[in-house]
């Protein structure tokens, strides 16, 4: 049988997995597959111009895959990443920059089934009127 997701049911979910979780450093531990991650650094050592200052994460998947996304400076000393995961199991990260401040900060977390429907191995979305 073919399950039916009609985008009036599908909005509200859509819309609650963009918000993101909001994590200081490494003091989360736990998050939803599909689930956005913010994660906020404090770096007040930098001089000159914040948005020229290049600052990575890499994101080590249970996998093996690696992904590096950039940060980006969020105003008031604040730096942040944000990532999403797709892949359920426990995955870590760690920062690079020039950046004493922002350099080596190293965290993990455990990715869990978030209930939304693309959790499942196979999902099938058909839209109707």
């Amino acid at each position: 049988m073919r399950s039916v997701i009609r985008v009036r049911e599908f909005l509200p979910v859509l819309f609650l997995s963009l918000l993101p979780v909001r994590a200081e450093g490494s003091k989360w531990e736990k998050v939803g597959k599909w689930k956005r991650i913010e994660i906020a650094f404090a770096g007040s050592s930098w001089e000159g111009n914040p948005f020229e200052r290049l600052f990575t994460a890499l994101f080590f998947f249970p996998s093996g895959r690696v992904l590096r996304q950039f940060g980006y400076y969020a105003g008031d000393s604040c730096w942040k990443v944000s990532f999403l995961s797709d892949e359920k199991g426990e995955w870590r990260y760690r920062t690079s920059c020039g950046d004493a401040d922002l350099d080596g900060h190293e965290g993990r977390s455990l990715c869990v089934a978030s209930g939304l429907f693309a959790d499942s191995a196979s999902c099938n979305l058909t839209m109707s009127r």
